[in-house]
């Protein structure tokens, strides 16, 4: 779960003289490997690499001095680690895509870096901090930032980050002279831009609104589909294979994620509900027809059971292709681990079946006796299809 680990500068360069770009559209689309060309470009400008650039450029103007963009563990040793759903996500190796999101620092330097951008001064860094600043043709868009207005009429530059394990949000109001970070070990990401923004949106002002005519399924293609539900009064929508996030109400029939510019526009029919959805993101923009609900993301409640029955669940268990499911407790919680894959936790929706959060998928452990009595012989995955995989360890 390393997206970017081999994918060099070779391949980067490589990509680039094959690439045939379509004609531009009139229209913002955010890209990560857009990002990620523009750091090896000034990195190369300056004879070394994006790491050593951002120190030179960057954090020693700043005094920044606990930040890097390294990407190796050797050179930040206090790392917190990195969780989405109880798992640990492991360190991402960014390689090429370094200016796509490899910077890692601390609350007290990003302080410094709110109030160099709140500074008048007249050197080099600060003519920088302002050009940046700058909307681009007629976007809300500056160089790297996106802007809103807040509640008292003032521009507020906002930006958000999430990568494999981490997410933040980080948002500046020169006019007010303040700002606010936050840092975070967890990939909530819609939930950490929320609280953000709260400080500079006028929340009293958002209404309470109906979302059940949008509530349902809706085909993106190619097996894909977009389960929108309920949560707390929230407009919540997962795609298959993909984390839950949730949208705002903007207007009309439209919700949005402004951090990461996501929107969803619904097409309502005759009876009131949704029949369609016009979804977007960067660079991609998808027509979703409404279909059964037996496409979507099942809805599943946890139960409590005793923490003693995990026990008997620990072990090992043997998968096709020589690959091993690892499942542990910690207290009364239980994880599971395959080869090659991060750990997640599981959740219990009876004492024997268990589901994932972060997939949609299931565990369920099945006994050589009857009514859940017995030993524990192995487990069935139930994910497009059933797996069977026999114990082959117990509990060390």
């Amino acid at each position: 779960m390393d997206p970017y680990a081999n994918y060099g500068s070779q391949d980067l360069l490589a990509f680039l003289e094959s690439f045939e770009p379509t004609e531009l559209k009139k229209e913002y689309a955010y890209s990560n490997f857009g990002f990620a060309l523009l750091g090896y470009i000034a990195a190369t400008t300056l004879d070394t690499n994006y790491a050593e650039a951002m120190s030179q450029k960057v954090f020693q103007p700043l005094e920044m001095n606990n930040s890097t963009a390294f990407d190796s563990i050797e050179h930040d040793t206090e790392l917190a680690a990195g969780y989405s759903n109880t798992a640990n996500m492991g360190l991402w190796t960014f390689n090429a895509h370094a200016g796509a999101g490899v910077i890692r620092s601390t609350a007290r330097d990003m302080y410094k870096f709110i109030v160099a951008n709140l500074r008048e001064t007249d050197d080099a860094i600060h003519h920088a901090i302002r050009a940046i600043r700058e909307l681009q043709y007629e976007t809300d868009h500056a160089l790297g930032w996106i802007t809103e207005t807040s509640r008292n009429d003032t521009t507020v530059f906002t930006h958000s980050g999430l990568t494999g394990g981490y997410a933040s949000f980080l948002a500046i109001d020169p006019e007010a002279k303040s700002g606010w970070v936050i840092l975070t070990a967890s990939t909530e990401s819609d939930r950490i831009t929320s609280l953000g923004s709260s400080f500079y949106r006028d929340l009293a002002s958002l209404k309470s609104i109906d979302i059940a005519p949008y509530l349902g399924v809706y085909s993106l293609g190619q097996n894909q589909y977009m389960t929108v539900s309920d949560y707390h009064g929230n407009l919540q929508l997962q795609v298959t294979t993909r984390q839950p996030f949730v949208l705002e109400h903007d207007a009309d029939h439209r919700f949005t994620l402004q951090a990461l510019n996501y929107s969803a526009v619904f097409e309502l029919g005759k009876d009131g509900g949704a029949t369609s959805l016009k979804w977007s993101e960067p660079g991609v923009s998808i027509d979703a027809k409404r279909v059964d609900d037996k496409y979507g993301v099942p809805i599943r409640e946890e139960v409590s059971i005793d923490s003693e029955l995990l026990t008997e669940y620990v072990g090992e268990y043997q998968l096709p292709f020589g690959m091993v499911a690892a499942v542990k407790q910690i207290e009364d919680r239980l994880f599971v681990q395959v080869t090659g894959q991060p750990e997640f936790r599981v959740f219990p929706k009876s004492p024997t079946r268990f589901f994932y959060k972060a997939l949609d998928a299931e565990i369920e452990f099945k006994k050589d006796g009857k009514d859940g009595q017995g030993t524990v012989t192995g487990t069935v995955f139930h994910q497009g299809g059933e797996h069977f995989a026999p114990r082959i360890k117990d509990k060390e």
